[in-house]
């Protein structure tokens, strides 16, 4: 695992010239990222076709360059394919989408704090939690977290049977002034899903 680091990208100009992830576990089994602070990146953290793995206790703030770019946001957590993993108790700030889920089952986003949205559309919030932008994710669970929107987007197809339990979804986020007071989005073909 990783733990106990700060992993700093400010040297990296753009997300052209940095599109690889900060630490990135690719055919993983039991694997963390724990204790660690990641800034400046174009991917903070990716976890593809991985199981078992926890990312806990971090900080993950600000894109590459510290600069959102119009047109290409940056600074984002994935999951990808993965399953059985925990996000728990970390701090995002400064970041398009800190957790986004890409066909990825039964994991579980509890106990974060989101804060800072970026996005070079405003007044559109991002999606701070998205458990569906991928094929067919599903029993995934949202809980206890603070954080401006929660979402299970169709743009690369649906999901099912996920969760959202107990969390304060703000709907607005106080960094910059946005009219879109989403605070929960479930789109199109996300199917029995429960949310309260």
């Amino acid at each position: 695992g990783v733990e106990d680091l700060k992993i700093d990208g400010s040297a990296q100009a753009s997300r052209s010239s940095s599109n690889k992830s900060m630490v990135n576990f690719r055919f993983a089994d039991q694997c963390w990222i724990k204790g660690v602070e990641i800034s400046y990146g174009a991917s903070h953290f990716m976890l593809r076709n991985t199981t078992n793995c926890e990312v806990r206790d971090s900080y993950f703030h600000d894109p590459v360059g510290g600069v959102y770019l119009n047109g290409s946001d940056n600074a984002y957590g994935q999951l990808q394919l993965s399953s059985n993993t925990l996000i728990e108790n970390n701090i995002f700030s400064k970041m398009l989408a800190p957790i986004i889920y890409a066909g990825a089952s039964n994991n579980v986003v509890g106990y974060n704090y989101i804060l800072n949205l970026s996005s070079s559309n405003p007044p559109q919030i991002t999606s701070a939690i998205n458990i569906n932008h991928g094929a067919f994710g599903s029993f995934n669970l949202v809980e206890g977290n603070i954080s401006p929107q929660a979402s299970a987007d169709g743009y690369y197809g649906n999901s099912s049977h996920g969760t959202m339990f107990r969390n304060y979804l703000l709907g607005t986020d106080a960094w910059k002034n946005r009219c879109d007071q989403r605070a929960l989005w479930l789109d199109y073909g996300q199917l029995y899903y429960t949310a309260v």
